[in-house]
């Protein structure tokens, strides 16, 4: 039988969980979701352009106080300063995503861009029309709902299945890995 160079190269490497918690970036810290968006060297030098931009708080206030240290950092400011810290944070995720799982080519000065022209694009949308089965918007509108109802159903309940939450709550969608057998994230 004839070996050709097909049959000797190795199989495809296969995406697995890592084994260990250091970050890829950095390699500084273990790499949990505190250190992934907020102490990451990463993470950091994007919140630091970002305060070009937007009124952030100081850099003291993003203190790691335990498991619940976005909770607590959320409560001490009002829903705008709450908005814009939600929107950094997965914005420092996505470049973390894009480094670690993708090409790794975003910048931060594009991140930057990306989430000035971003929330821009979200404060204008509390102009909406109203007619034509769309519904005025009340001030910004963060969770990115749609407004219309869906073409082949005139007379529908637009996002029948999804609730809009009362104002003063915000919320978070996360992803993560884990390993069935130990349970560790």
């Amino acid at each position: 039988m004839l070996m050709t160079s097909r049959t000797l190269r190795p199989p495809p490497i296969r995406r697995t969980i890592v084994q260990d918690s250091v970050c890829d970036i950095c390699g500084n810290g273990e790499e949990d979701e505190y250190h992934v968006v907020i102490s990451c060297t990463k993470s950091k030098a994007f919140r630091f352009a970002m305060r070009k931009e937007w009124r952030l708080p100081e850099e003291k206030e993003f203190w790691y106080t335990g498991t619940d240290w976005l909770q607590i950092l959320l409560d001490k400011y009002d829903s705008e300063i709450r908005k814009i810290i939600l929107l950094l944070l997965w914005r420092a995720w996505f470049l973390r995503d894009n480094c670690i799982h993708s090409d790794g080519k975003e910048t931060i000065s594009r991140s930057v861009m990306f989430l000035v022209q971003y929330e821009e694009e979200i404060r204008n949308l509390s102009l909406s029309v109203v007619g034509q089965g769309k519904t005025r918007v009340a001030g910004p509108c963060l969770h990115l709902c749609r407004h219309t109802t869906p073409r082949n159903q005139p007379n529908a309940e637009p996002n029948a299945q999804w609730k809009e939450p009362p104002e003063g709550v915000v919320k978070l969608n996360t992803d993560a890995a884990f390993l069935s057998g130990t349970g560790q994230a």
